[in-house]
C-alpha cells in the first residue's frame, strides 16, 4: 500500500472511532451520567487535538439540546 493510502486508511479509522465514541457518550448520559463528567473522563482518557475535542463537543452539545 501507498503511504497516502496508508494516511487516508487511518483517518478514516479514527473519524470512525469517534463517531462510534460519541454514539457511546450519548448512551451513558441515557443512562444517567452527567454530561459532563462523560465528556471529561472521556478526554482525560484520549489523547486528542484541539480540533478533534471540538468535534466531539460540538456534536454532543448540538445531540444534547436536541435530546
Amino acid at each position: 500500500m501507498g503511504n497516502k493510502l496508508k494516511e487516508w486508511l487511518k483517518k478514516k479509522e479514527r473519524i470512525l472511532n469517534i463517531k462510534q465514541r460519541v454514539i457511546s457518550l450519548i448512551t451513558e448520559v441515557d443512562n444517567g451520567k452527567y454530561s459532563n463528567i462523560a465528556l471529561n473522563e472521556y478526554f482525560k482518557e484520549n489523547r486528542l487535538d484541539k480540533k478533534e475535542r471540538g468535534f466531539i463537543t460540538e456534536v454532543f452539545q448540538i445531540f444534547l439540546l436536541n435530546m
